[in-house]
């Protein structure tokens, strides 16, 4: 299953980009480090073994697909994000039976 993840900071605006910018700053870096937390397989940094999500969601019935991706997204974020609070996340299942997913997330950037 391929998940598709759109990202809103809903105080601050969105990410469009797909590459990664080394020298993001502010905003960009938040949700640059988002994107990247939510796109990567926990077990598969070398260094941080538990950094990413949890996708053992194979062939598992939808709704505990959901409410693993929703349960995986706050503990990795509230782990690895501490900048943002996870305020929704909505998925649209209309390709779920050709293997896609897509989850929209928002997200409040707290200001220190």
């Amino acid at each position: 299953m391929n998940i598709d993840w759109h990202i809103t900071a809903i105080n601050q605006g969105g990410l469009t980009e797909a590459d990664v910018d080394f020298g993001a700053t502010g905003l960009a870096e938040i949700l640059q480090n988002v994107r990247t937390i939510l796109m990567t397989p926990k077990g598969s940094q070398q260094m941080d073994r538990r950094f990413g999500m949890d996708m053992n969601y194979i062939d598992r019935p939808m709704n505990l697909v959901i409410n693993q991706l929703i349960s995986a997204a706050m503990v990795a974020l509230s782990e690895y994000e501490p900048r943002v609070q996870l305020e929704d996340i909505k998925f649209d299942t209309a390709n779920a039976m050709d293997g896609g997913l897509i989850a929209t997330v928002k997200l409040n950037v707290l200001t220190s």
